[in-house]
């Protein structure tokens, strides 16, 4: 609205959200808190930007490939320049706007001493950015023959540490995976010379959604919809029930499926040592999966997760004794299969192509199976039963091994196809869900566990839904089999379109 208060912070944040969130504390110590229940696939509230790749005036930028910027952020900073000296194509209300960010959002992600200590070099980076982008500016300047004041380099760097600590982006195409359309959509690039050329992303800076904080095991989700030739209104999904009185938040990483240490390590990048309920041991840390003896004697799927109560099993709820050593020592050697993505052709005996053997069987077995409803878990089940000596202490839906199998479906697929046929993505794919099932407690939505909607769990039923309609329409494909296809098929379809509902408010066809 152009006759929105924004006079400070509050009202700003007031007025984008109404009366259903609170925003409390202030500097660098601020939080959004439900004012009232939010339920699973709500929009909590949705914002235009501050400043938007996509913005008419943002587009007048000629990217320079002589300033170590990306081209999307030197849009950013052409755009902001205009708007601090308000200048023709500016309004009122972006002007005000952009004094309210300057003075209030935080640059953490660049000044805090951890992301110093994790990244040395990235001020000085910063600042001969900011020197050189000057520079070009004057010089642009000079030649359209303007008489503008500049603005100190102080303040180029400090909207570049702004933009390193609070900017969202995304791709600069379609994304079939959220449900969205991908007719007359056409990725821009900007060439820099004639043999290289950049991609840029979509980025932009939301005021409000800059106020939320981060966690591992966040309550909502952040969407930007596909701009085409104006700045997109960002959503704000829950994810998971939110109760009022509860802080909203988002995850500042896009991997679901990570344990603590490399979750923790991507997020000293971003200036801070992460302290959420799965950092901390309050919510089990499920992504370091260990087999539980317990369990393994009674052939249920329940496994061990580390928590701040020890090792507790997530079906039988005991509190197992297991020697941290051993389980350290398995991480590593599952860390080296790496090696063979380098050398696949390599005499060594690798773990991994024992296990894709597994998975692959297994999976192929399960196509024989006459079922009603399909459910990934007992696949899952069968797999981890028989791969217990590979894999053992840890569960075969432990990271490190997801990750690795994961890999093979979607970077190396080619290997899958040569050695096992080209219905082995759909193979490994019921895997791969059945783990995030497991660990997502994705059948337990009462569960303090359940970890809600995830973009994990969407891009797997994305491809099953693709991989399963090539495997029908194959005419070579085994007649016997094809039911089996056809209810992955279905199960994947639906969940897809729930998971593109929730998470982009999109309908996909």
């Amino acid at each position: 609205s152009s006759e929105m208060s924004i006079e400070n912070l509050a009202s700003y944040v007031k007025n984008q959200c109404g009366e259903d969130l609170i925003l409390l504390g202030d500097g660098t110590d601020r939080k959004i808190v439900a004012n009232r229940d939010f339920s699973i696939g709500e929009v909590i509230f949705a914002e235009y930007p501050l400043l938007h790749t996509q913005h008419p005036e943002a587009q007048k930028c000629e990217p320079n490939p002589s300033i170590p910027l990306a081209f999307d952020w030197q849009r950013l900073l052409f755009l902001s320049l205009k708007m601090l000296r308000k200048s023709e194509g500016i309004n009122e209300k972006e002007f005000k706007c952009h004094q309210l960010f300057m003075k209030e959002l935080s640059s953490e992600g660049v000044l805090s001493k951890i992301s110093m200590e994790e990244d040395k070099e990235k001020l000085e980076d910063y600042s001969e950015a900011a020197s050189l982008f000057l520079n070009k500016e004057k010089q642009r300047m000079k030649r359209k023959k303007l008489k503008l004041q500049l603005p100190s380099k102080e303040n180029v760097e400090r909207l570049i540490h702004i933009l390193e600590t609070n900017s969202h982006s995304r791709s600069d195409e379609m994304d079939p995976v959220a449900g969205e359309k991908l007719e007359g959509a056409l990725q821009k690039k900007t060439v820099m010379n004639d043999e290289e050329e950049e991609e840029e992303e979509q980025v932009g800076l939301w005021l409000a959604a800059s106020m939320m904080n981060h966690s591992c095991f966040p309550n909502s989700t952040i969407y930007l919809p596909f701009a085409t030739s104006s700045p997109p209104e960002l959503l704000v999904k829950c994810v998971r029930s939110i109760k009022k009185g509860e802080e909203v938040t988002i995850s500042y990483i896009d991997k679901d499926y990570l344990p603590t240490s490399d979750r923790r390590m991507i997020l000293k990048r971003r200036g801070f040592l992460c302290s959420c309920n799965l950092c901390s041991g309050q919510i089990p840390d499920c992504s370091r999966a260990v087999v539980c003896p317990k369990c393994k004697e009674n052939e249920s799927i329940g496994f061990l997760a580390s928590s701040q109560n020890g090792w507790i099993c997530s079906h039988c709820n005991n509190v197992i004794q297991i020697s941290i050593e051993s389980i350290e020592k398995a991480e590593m050697e599952w860390e080296g299969q790496w090696d063979f993505v380098e050398d696949p052709r390599s005499r060594k005996e690798w773990k991994i192509q024992k296990l894709l053997d597994i998975i692959v069987s297994t999976s192929k077995e399960f196509l024989s199976v006459e079922s009603i409803n399909y459910d990934p878990l007992p696949l899952l089940l069968s797999i981890q039963k028989r791969s217990y000596q590979l894999t053992s202490p840890l569960h075969v839906a432990h990271s490190h091994i997801y990750n690795l199998v994961k890999h093979f479906v979607f970077n190396d697929s080619s290997l899958l196809s040569t050695k096992y046929g080209r219905e082995s993505p759909l193979l490994v794919l019921q895997y791969l869900l059945g783990c995030c099932c497991l660990l997502f407690r994705a059948n337990e939505p009462d569960s303090k566990y359940y970890r809600g909607f995830t973009e994990e769990m969407q891009h797997l039923l994305f491809w099953t839904k693709k991989e399963s309609q090539s495997f029908i329409s194959n005419p070579k494909s085994n007649p016997k089999e094809l039911d089996a296809v056809k209810r992955i098929g279905r199960w994947s379809e639906e969940k897809w379109k729930e998971h593109v509902r929730i998470l982009s408010n999109n309908v996909p066809n």
